[in-house]
């Protein structure tokens, strides 16, 4: 979650760290984005400004509502604006399709313009095939 600028994420105690979790606080220490690792109840969520999900492929992704609530002053419908707009559609149970914009934080679209970078940057390339990290002319010697 994000308050203030600043990004919380809960410490990890069911699971094992996620690499996509580790990226992104490397990502937020070498930009200077504040972020802390601390213990995380509904009641943040709710008073959060934004709420963000990850995954491997997809980064960081902004969540607009929970529990039919809107996050922060973003998730309210509003103007659309270029780069800091999300669409998603949503299908209630009688197959009655609403379309939606909401406005993505400034802290959610620095991290996902950050993380798309990050997933094309060279250093962070990793050879499935070779693991090791050991060159192949070297393995055969």
């Amino acid at each position: 979650l994000v308050k203030e600028g600043v990004l919380y994420t809960p410490y990890v105690k069911a699971c094992p760290p996620g690499v996509t979790r580790r990226v992104l606080l490397e990502l937020c220490a070498t930009h200077g984005i504040e972020a802390h690792e601390d213990d995380i109840v509904v009641e943040r969520l709710y008073d959060a400004d934004e709420i963000l999900i990850l995954g491997t492929m997809s980064g960081p992704v902004a969540i607009s509502h929970l529990d039919g609530r809107p996050v922060g002053t973003l998730g309210k419908e509003g103007e659309e604006e270029e780069d800091h707009d999300t669409a998603h559609t949503t299908v209630d149970n009688n197959d009655n399709a609403t379309h939606h914009t909401f406005r993505i934080g400034p802290v959610t679209q620095r991290l996902q313009a950050l993380y798309q970078e990050a997933l094309v940057d060279d250093k962070n390339l990793f050879d499935i095939f070779n693991e090791n990290g050991v060159e192949e002319e070297e393995q055969q010697e």
